[in-house]
């Protein structure tokens, strides 16, 4: 996955700081996906937070950002039921988002995420 080794080299985290590696798939589609477009004329940004999924025993678990550098979090819903989103702050700026089993709630919390760096 040359597209992912690139991009944790070559493209500094500008909200978080550091090189993260974004090794899921889903990135290197993104990042194709990026260039394409910007080789065609339309200047196309690629996303800076690592997003990614699995499942693992019934639970779809999707995570876009860097829980790790939180200070704070915000859980919705119920992490027992198997159906919970998680909102991960510091200094107030959401830095990275979780959701179990609730993929329209991701995709929205993830848009939340993608806005807060820039």
């Amino acid at each position: 996955m040359l597209r992912g080794t690139v991009k944790s080299e070559r493209i500094p985290a500008t909200l978080h700081g550091g090189r993260p590696r974004g090794e899921h798939w889903n990135e290197a589609v993104e990042q194709g996906a990026a260039v394409a477009k910007t080789i065609a004329g339309q200047l196309t940004p690629y996303p800076r937070l690592p997003w990614s999924w699995s499942d693992q025993h019934g639970v779809t678990i999707q995570v876009c950002g860097r829980p790790d550098l939180a200070t704070e979090y915000e859980v919705k819903g119920d992490s027992g039921s198997r159906d919970a989103s998680v909102v991960f702050r510091r200094r107030g700026r959401v830095v990275a988002v979780v959701a179990m089993n609730s993929p329209a709630e991701f995709r929205a919390l993830r848009q939340l995420a993608l806005a807060a760096q820039e």
